[in-house]
This record gives structure tokens, sequence and C-alpha cells, in this order.
């Protein structure tokens, strides 16, 4: 039992560090631009507020949200994360994003 116990113990860590947002095949295909393009068609701004414990969840998140509306390429313009002090195991972040979304 004790043994049990401390296998338990010794991998919850590991659990926590997994990624708990997929990215889905249409998002894996956008492209993340560093600079307002020139050359592109905008198509729409995007606001996403998600609570998550890393920002590639959040950024996996929002691309996922980008791949169900259309668009092959985005700039993020904005991205503040606000920490939320009391939850249990490990700090859970709310990830604020403000997106613009292309057709390149």
């Amino acid at each position: 039992m004790k043994k049990i116990l401390l296998t338990a113990i010794c991998l919850l860590p590991l659990a926590a560090c997994n990624n708990t947002v997929d990215l889905k095949p249409d998002a894996a295909k956008l492209t993340r631009l560093t600079e307002e393009p020139t050359n592109c068609k905008f198509l729409y701004d995007l606001d996403s507020s998600a609570r998550f414990y890393s920002e590639a969840d959040a950024v996996r998140f929002m691309e996922n949200q980008i791949a169900e509306r259309g668009g092959n390429s985005y700039w993020m313009k904005t991205m503040t994360t606000t920490r939320n002090e009391w939850t249990p195991f490990a700090p859970v972040n709310t990830f604020t994003m403000n997106v613009k979304v292309y057709q390149c």
C-alpha cells in the first residue's frame, strides 16, 4: 500500500506537465506571423480569454478557434497573463489574447 501511494505521489507532478489542449489538424497548418503582414487579406479580429496552466495550452486553444473559423495565418497583437492565486496543486493563469487573422 505504501509503495502504491509513494508511486502516485511521485507521478503527480508529471501528470501536471501534460498538455491539456490537443491541436486540431487544421490548426497545425496555421502560420504564426511575427509582424503585421502587408500582402495578406485581413479576415477578422479574435479576442480569446481562457484559463490554463500553461501559455502553450492557451495558444493551442486560440489556434483551434482560428482553425474552426477559417484563415491560415495570424498575428498576435497582445497577450496578457493574470495569475489566479487560489487553486490547488498548481497555479491556473488567465491568458487574454488579441489576434488578427489573415488569409496569406
